[in-house]
């Protein structure tokens, strides 16, 4: 049995580490192993499902498929692969029982990618539109049959009545000229397969889905397991994406929402996770990902911007600085958010948007005018800021980054 000498053995880990979590095709990862060690592999997992290596000898894959298990480890070396303790599968090369194996150390490496690519066949669990869509609906909240939602959840082996947490993942981005649909559709795939194959790796259930610019994932959580870690994984896997200079140079922001009990606290643990991300935005915020049990008061605003009463009164403060800027094409709306930003320091908000004081002090003038508000008084002022926290909080974070991105 010799080595491929084109392959270093730290290259071969790495690459069957980075394939397994990519792709989770195990066919693929025994093919890997093959060349490397130029003997046919095939795969037999617990449950007796068989993957063998495409380019293995006609026999090595007749004798796999038709002899009882007990006699192909008889004739053949086997490697025991467990998780936890459970049996999991065994990997079958194709050299007689007992040899001597030169790369014996290498197979607990690829015992660890094996684990993943079985995950990935017991996590996947989206085949369908109507999946995603009934994922969708108990996000949004919009589930009406709640019965079905439970059976739905449970052939998806998550505990409805468990804990869940949400964690949103919108791959901000703009599309240059030059690049195409396909190539950004390319790499937002790229990226979901990474942060779902990192997830694989967890031993928390999950589901998930992927729709045009956002990525969403549900995770049935207990006392026993951390979120943590994936979400620090997630933030590394964004950090290596943005070293890589892809072409559409999207930048992943990630938003975790707070933990709620049953699934009819799923709608709200996703609403969170999405004012994580616009907290992101609105604090310029240098780290790619934001909790909601993180967020401190500004999770107030966040709250009173998804209660649709507060968020009217709200926007009919507001609405004549809107209504100015809609039809003078202004930006004085944008100013006070400038304003609210810097905590009303008029000096600082200048050197921000890059303009004189006197410029500045025109601008505040002309607000205070407007709304019919003295904002030299410290109430107004806090009022004010509470406002606008709000109405940014209510906007959707393509929108939201549009604006501060301006300020």
């Amino acid at each position: 049995m010799s080595h491929d000498p084109e392959i270093k053995i730290t290259d071969l880990i790495q690459h069957m580490t980075a394939l397994s979590i990519e792709t989770g095709d195990m066919e693929q990862l025994l093919e890997l192993l093959s060349k490397f060690t130029h003997v046919a592999a095939a795969f037999i997992d617990s449950e007796k499902k068989l993957t063998v290596t495409g380019n293995s000898p006609e026999v090595f894959k007749e004798n796999v498929r038709l002899y009882p298990f007990e006699e192909i480890q008889r004739i053949y070396y086997s490697y025991t692969i467990t998780s936890a303790s459970d049996h999991i599968g065994s990997l079958i090369l194709d050299i007689p029982f007992g040899s001597n194996l030169p790369s014996k150390d290498l197979l607990p490496h690829f015992a660890n990618s094996a684990k993943i690519c079985r995950m990935n066949e017991i996590n996947d669990t989206f085949f369908s539109e109507s999946d995603d869509t009934m994922l969708f609906s108990l996000l949004k909240g919009t589930t009406e049959d709640m019965g079905y939602a439970k059976t739905w959840l449970k052939k998806k082996r998550i505990n409805s009545e468990g804990k869940f947490r949400v964690v949103s993942i919108w791959l901000k981005g703009h599309q240059d000229q030059g690049i195409s649909e396909e190539e950004i559709f390319a790499e937002r795939k790229l990226l979901c397969q990474r942060y779902y194959g990192i997830s694989r790796c967890s031993s928390l259930p999950f589901l998930y889905l992927m729709d045009h610019e956002m990525i969403f994932f549900l995770f049935s959580v207990n006392e026993n397991s951390s979120l943590k870690p994936i979400i620090i994984n997630f933030s590394e896997i964004s950090s290596h994406h943005l070293s890589e200079h892809h072409k559409c140079k999207l930048i992943p922001l990630i938003g975790c929402g707070d933990e709620g009990a049953g699934y009819e606290e799923i709608a709200s643990s996703w609403k969170n996770s999405i004012s994580a991300i616009r907290h992101t935005i609105i604090c310029s915020k240098q780290h790619l990902s934001s909790e909601w049990t993180d967020m401190g008061a500004e999770k107030i605003c966040a709250s009173l911007a998804n209660n649709a009463e507060h968020l009217v009164q709200c926007k009919k403060i507001l609405y004549p600085l809107l209504t100015y800027d809609n039809s003078h094409h202004g930006s004085l709306f944008r100013t006070m958010v400038v304003f609210v930003l810097n905590h009303w320091n008029l000096t600082l908000s200048a050197k921000k948007m890059f303009l004189h004081y006197n410029s500045i002090k025109y601008r505040y003038n002309n607000i205070s005018e407007i709304l019919g508000m003295d904002l030299d008084d410290p109430q107004n002022r806090f009022d004010l800021s509470l406002l606008v926290k709000i109405y940014l909080y209510s906007l959707d974070v393509k929108e939201l980054d549009l604006l501060i991105s301006g300020c």
